[in-house]
This record gives C-alpha cells, sequence and structure tokens, in this order.
C-alpha cells in the first residue's frame, strides 16, 4: 500500500490509506501568491541574517530545559524583522500559536530532549494551516525552521505551492486523516523519539517524497547556522530502500 498518494474522488476503489477528499473541503481561501519560489535564495538570505541566526543559537541553548520555546518574525516597512518568542508548558510537546500575531515571516522553534530530531506532524499541520488562513506574509518565501537538543538544525520552505496545497487538504486538515497520517510516522517511515537522527531524516524525507508535500528540506550547520544544504530522498525502487541526497534549487 501507499499511505500518500491522489484523493480518490469515485470510480474505482483505491488502498484503503489514501483518503477520499472533496477538493472544496480544507483548502484555498489565501490570497493567490505566486506559485514561483527560491528556496535556495531564501535560504542564503537566511543564513547571513544575524539576527535569525542568534534566535537558532538561543533556540539551541533553550533545547536543554524541558519545554518547547519559539521565535516568530514580522517583517517591519523598512525591510528588517522584528522576532516575537512564544514559550511552550514544562513538560509539553507544543507551544501555542494562536496568541501569534499574523502575518509573520518566518517561524522556528526547538525539540527539547526526548522530542523528535525532526519536524512533527503537528509542524507540518501548523505551517499549512498559516498558509490556508493568510498568515504568511508571503508562503513563497516563508521558512520554519528546528533546532533539536539532538543535534540538529532542519529548515522547510514550500518549494510547490499547489503541490503543498493539495498535501495540506488531503492529510493536514481532517482530523481522521491527520490521525492516521500521524501514526504512519512511526508505523512506515521509522520516525520515532528513539531512533537515530539518520533514521529519522531518512524516514521524514521518504515521507515528503511520497507525499508529493510540495516541501523543501534543508539541513543547517549546527554552529554558526551559517549555511543550509538542501536535501531529498532518492528511492532504489524498492519500498524502503534509498538514500538521502543534495537537492540543489532549479
Amino acid at each position: 500500500y501507499s499511505l500518500c498518494g491522489p484523493c480518490n474522488t469515485g470510480g474505482q476503489p483505491v488502498s484503503y490509506f489514501v483518503p477520499d477528499c472533496d477538493p472544496n473541503n480544507g483548502g484555498g481561501g489565501w490570497t493567490n501568491y505566486a506559485d514561483t519560489t527560491n528556496p535556495c535564495k531564501t535560504a542564503d538570505s537566511l543564513a547571513n541574517d544575524a539576527g535569525y541566526k542568534s534566535r537558532l543559537d538561543s533556540l539551541k541553548t533553550l533545547s536543554s530545559e524541558n519545554f518547547e520555546t519559539g521565535y516568530y518574525s514580522k517583517k517591519n516597512p523598512d525591510g528588517t524583522y522584528t522576532y516575537h518568542k512564544q514559550q511552550g508548558t514544562a513538560a509539553g510537546a507544543s507551544i501555542d500559536v494562536s496568541g501569534i500575531n499574523p502575518p509573520i515571516s518566518n517561524f522556528m522553534h526547538n525539540h527539547y530532549t526526548g522530542l523528535l530530531s525532526v519536524f512533527s506532524a503537528s509542524d507540518l499541520a501548523v505551517m499549512y494551516n498559516w498558509m490556508k488562513n493568510d498568515k504568511m506574509d508571503d508562503p513563497s518565501k516563508f521558512s520554519m525552521s528546528l533546532v533539536t537538543a539532538n543535534g540538529t538544525t532542519y529548515m522547510l520552505q514550500i518549494d510547490d505551492i499547489k503541490k503543498f496545497q493539495n498535501f495540506g487538504k488531503t492529510w493536514l486538515v481532517n482530523a481522521t486523516w491527520f490521525t492516521v497520517f500521524e501514526t504512519f510516522y512511526d508505523q512506515k517511515y521509522g520516525i520515532s523519539q528513539t531512533a537515530s537522527n539518520s533514521a529519522n531524516l531518512s524516514g521524514f524525507l521518504r515521507l515528503l517524497s511520497d507525499c508529493n508535500s510540495g516541501l523543501k528540506f534543508f539541513v543547517g550547520d549546527t554552529t554558526s547556522f551559517s549555511t543550509w544544504t538542501p536535501k531529498k530522498f532518492e528511492s532504489d525502487g524498492t519500498l524502503t530502500g534509498g538514500t538521502v541526497i543534495d537537492s540543489p534549487c532549479n
């Protein structure tokens, strides 16, 4: 079976693990931004942004605590950014983002010890809902970054807005299918709190590929946050085999 695939819009039956989708359910509502994106240009810009890097360094330090911390940025009229800190509850695996004042330009947060070394399913759902509800000032330049206590630093950007829209309204807005999606994080892709960093990275990139997510994934250096390398999963044609390789922007 395949966890991810096109919606079943009627006719021949499909795998149980591919949901029935109303193309008008859970999508749309946001401004018609240009579909063209340049994730590598955005990543290079952030690699030279002292304010952005200093917040990542702060998150790295705070990952030794027992709560999540995040920052979101808002663009000022002069092109600079103002950052706003958000903090989760002790022993909680989330941050309450309901108080964020949109539109925002990027978001970064950490995972403390015992949480995933990659983005969670909930992280993806939050990112999608921000786009769907017009909370990003420009989806083509928006980034979500993650620093973890496991020593990993990652970034997601929207590489194809239409694909991300289809991915989100298939898996991330319907509570029933989100539960399936979240379960298969571990059961199909081997992504868990106890898996190695490399296993979680490989599984997460395979998930993004299988689901045709429209997202671009970057690995950042964990010392100065001054380089971001785009990565993807390349299948070897078998159900689970393949390797993580560089994925230059077009």
